[in-house]
């Protein structure tokens, strides 16, 4: 370790001191590698073989975006992310993978993705164009009725560029009537007849898991890889979370009867209790609105998040129990998952995951 630099300040100390070692701090996140591995070796193996374009985007969806793609480059022929400037910092570490910018460039970015042997994804006549002439390699998308990115059908090109793909999004593969999702995958079969020396992608996790006609060259496993089940009960594959979310308690309060708990004075103790202040709040990437509807898990047991969630704290109603500062609280993870936060929200886990800022630290098993 560099003289000086004490563990507790650098960024990502792993290089330094294992986790049983790792100095004291207020929030962090632990994240296992051999989970990860574990749910693309299940996801491929579902896949039948087809080609792994794994979905590394924002932050690898709060896991750390450099961390999966050297956890995964041995084990995945391929990396999908939102922008060309992912692209790059992924490429540094995958020097030979592909690597698609499903969000495709804005003007003026293509020449850099081409320099960095980046795969943009391309929505329109003008963005293939200018795509065509940096000599980028290319990913068409076509819009199945999301009315998102994506070429109207019509509006299709004749031919393909050499070594193009194509690339669709199905709005409902996790919900829904799954018959609503047929005639979409019947017209990417359309497509893949029309351009047949172009390798096509269409399944994202849920499509992957649910409709096998949808797995074409490559398939796009985002959510399930960091091991959130898409369905439940017969449908969940077991897949297994990466990510656990931890807090100190800081403080313990006896609060009298009556008296109220955070901010604003939204919530107000009906008997006389304990409330735990935990070291983790919005700054940290918690929801505001967690207070009244989320929970968190002390020794075992759930706890409520009572109050308003402050910027760097949180407040949890423990009753009588003997909790103790010091005490951790698990945020995510063991008996608490991202699924239960995102249920008491009214949102879905990727919000929450993506939302973890990068000021807690994450730390690997």
């Amino acid at each position: 370790m560099p003289r000086g630099i004490h563990p507790f300040c650098q960024p990502d100390p792993r290089g330094f001191l294992p986790l049983s070692e790792q100095p004291p701090r207020r929030t962090w996140i632990e994240r296992n590698a051999g989970a990860l591995r574990h749910n693309a070796a299940l996801l491929s193996e579902r896949a039948g073989g087809v080609s792994l374009l794994a979905v590394i985007k924002t932050n690898a969806y709060g896991h750390g975006m450099t961390w999966a793609a050297e956890t995964l480059k041995g084990q995945v022929p391929g990396f999908a992310v939102a922008t060309v400037e992912e692209g790059i910092e992924v490429r540094a570490v995958a020097p030979d993978h592909e690597i698609v910018v499903l969000g495709g460039a804005i003007p003026g970015q293509e020449g850099v993705a081409a320099a960095h042997n980046l795969r943009l994804t391309t929505f329109d006549g003008l963005g293939l164009d200018r795509a065509v002439a940096a000599g980028v390699k290319t990913a068409i998308k076509v819009d199945l009725g999301m009315h998102r990115l994506g070429f109207a059908l019509d509006d299709l090109p004749e031919q393909l560029p050499e070594g193009a793909w194509l690339m669709g999004h199905l709005p409902r593969a996790d919900d829904g009537d799954p018959e609503q999702s047929q005639p979409l995958i019947a017209t990417m079969k359309r497509l893949t007849h029309r351009y047949p020396h172009h390798p096509a992608s269409l399944a994202g996790s849920a499509a992957l898991i649910r409709f096998a006609q949808a797995r074409q060259e490559w398939v796009r496993p985002g959510l399930s890889l960091y091991g959130v089940e898409h369905f439940a009960g017969e449908g969940a594959i077991g897949v297994k979370p990466v990510l656990s979310w931890y807090a100190r308690v800081l403080q313990v309060r006896d609060v009298a009867p009556l008296e109220y708990v955070g901010y604003g004075r939204h919530h107000r103790l009906l008997t006389a209790s304990r409330i735990a202040v935990v070291g983790a709040g919005y700054g940290d990437g918690l929801s505001r609105r967690l207070g009244g509807r989320g929970e968190v898990v002390i020794a075992g047991k759930r706890y409520p998040v009572v109050g308003v969630v402050c910027m760097d704290l949180l407040m949890v109603d423990v009753g009588h129990d003997p909790v103790k500062p010091g005490a951790t609280a698990t945020l995510i993870g063991a008996g608490i998952p991202v699924a239960d936060m995102a249920l008491a929200l009214g949102t879905i886990p990727y919000e929450v995951l993506t939302a973890i800022r990068s000021r807690v630290i994450r730390l690997d098993r």
